[in-house]
């Protein structure tokens, strides 16, 4: 299960703390994620539940693109508050030996265990410097929002390839939100099993994930301004400080403890595709009566996947005449 628990600090600014852990787990049970894959696409749905917070009514929704040098490209889409969905297309990214040669490692990957070691059994690894290595500099974060029927976009370039810096960076320039963000995962070299569901197949576990997210009210004065930028630069291994916490409001209690803290909303987002046959049979109707047929002669069958889910409908001779005709 995931949490978000959102806070009034000194009546100064919005603070949302979320445990992702559940939507990790999610996602990488649905896509058979590497454990690096799992880490970038997860600050990327973590970052798309604080975004989605503003969606109100029912046909808003946000999708959010990360291309990068070396992995390829990461999607996020928001259909509501707290329900999110997405995909890599590396899903067998693997961790380096040294920074900057990041190769691919499916089920033999091998993973680079330096650090120190953690708390609660395990070793932490740096996975910071993979990740940046990973998505690199050249690319873009991107943005589309469907508010009451009109549409918003934004674009910015990568800062550091970390996710959190590039988001940091988005907010600023695209949308000139003067706000905080941070980003992390705990890492325990010790993998419980072979299998995706219970541990990765290329090593390791994710004890914890989420992240912190801050935006100011426009009434903030530059004392507390500085005050909260302290506090930020204190939680760059949010990863581990979750896992050591435990929950949001432990958090709050530790590294917000100056501030007033006044409880505002609470929340569990979780993973959701609302992807249906329904749906699907939309998008092959797309292909055309030709096309249709060509394929359905040519492999006996016409698929159609779903990107964010990893879900196939397979369409036979009578479903194709259904809605083609005969």
């Amino acid at each position: 299960m995931s949490v978000v628990k959102k806070y009034i600090l000194s009546n100064s600014a919005v603070v949302a703390v979320a445990d992702s852990k559940g939507i990790l787990d999610k996602a990488a049970e649905l896509h058979s994620l590497s454990l690096l894959s799992s880490v970038v696409l997860n600050r990327i749905l973590t970052v798309g539940v604080f975004f989605g917070q503003d969606l109100k009514n029912g046909d808003d929704g946000l999708l959010i693109t990360v291309s990068g040098e070396k992995f390829a490209r990461a999607v996020v889409s928001v259909t509501r508050r707290g329900a999110v969905k997405g995909y890599i297309e590396n899903t067998v990214l693997g961790f380096s030996k040294k920074d900057g040669d990041v190769k691919d490692g499916g089920q033999d990957a091998t993973l680079d265990f330096s650090g120190k070691e953690g708390g609660g059994g395990g070793y932490r690894i740096e996975v910071e410097s993979d990740v940046k290595a990973t998505v690199g500099r050249n690319g873009f974060v991107e943005t589309t929002k469907s508010i009451g029927g009109r549409l918003y976009s934004g674009r910015s370039e990568l800062a550091e390839g970390d996710i959190t810096s590039d988001f940091a960076l988005y907010l600023a320039v695209s949308e000139q939100k003067n706000s905080y963000i941070a980003l992390g995962e705990f890492v325990s070299g010790q993998k419980k099993s072979p299998t995706v569901r219970d541990g990765f197949a290329d090593g390791g576990e994710v004890l914890a994930a989420g992240g912190c997210f801050l935006q100011f009210l426009p009434d903030a004065e530059g004392e507390f301004v500085r005050d909260v930028r302290g506090v930020f630069s204190r939680l760059s291994d949010f990863g581990r400080i979750l896992y050591e916490l435990k929950t949001p409001d432990a958090v709050m209690r530790t590294y917000f403890n100056n501030f007033t803290v006044e409880p505002l909303d609470e929340y569990e987002p979780r993973f959701y595709c609302g992807c249906s046959e329904e749906r699907t049979r939309k998008i092959v109707a797309l292909m055309g009566r030709k096309e249709a047929f060509d394929t359905l002669k040519e492999r006996g069958a016409v698929e159609a996947r779903c990107d964010f889910c990893g879900k196939t409908y397979v369409y036979g001779k009578k479903e194709i005449e259904k809605i083609f005709g005969k």
